[in-house]
């Protein structure tokens, strides 16, 4: 609150400069506070979002393995179904091992 009550012009005009500082204060204060918590939420969503990247390697890896024993059974399936090049292979194995 200003000191005088009918203060001269220059006065006036100092008082009116120094109540707009201090709204723009407490505005930048405001703004400051509100910056402060959007960066503790997106530190709290980038933890979150760290957290489902590391779940979606693992998801991955876990599948990898599960694709390359599918893939090894089903080359095995494959060399067991009845076709000239199995007969053939077969024939090479056998000749091979003795």
């Amino acid at each position: 609150k200003p000191l005088f009550e009918e203060p001269s012009r220059p006065l006036e005009i100092a008082y009116s400069q120094r109540t707009q500082m201090d709204y723009q204060t407490r505005i930048a204060q405001q703004k400051k506070i509100d910056l402060a918590k959007e960066c503790r939420q997106l530190r709290e969503k980038l933890q979150e979002k760290k957290l489902a990247l590391s779940l979606a390697s693992d998801e991955i890896k876990e599948c990898n393995k599960k694709l390359g024993t599918w893939t090894r059974k089903v080359f095995e399936l494959e060399l067991e179904e009845p076709c000239e090049w199995n007969t053939n292979y077969q024939k090479l194995s056998a000749f091979k091992q003795r």
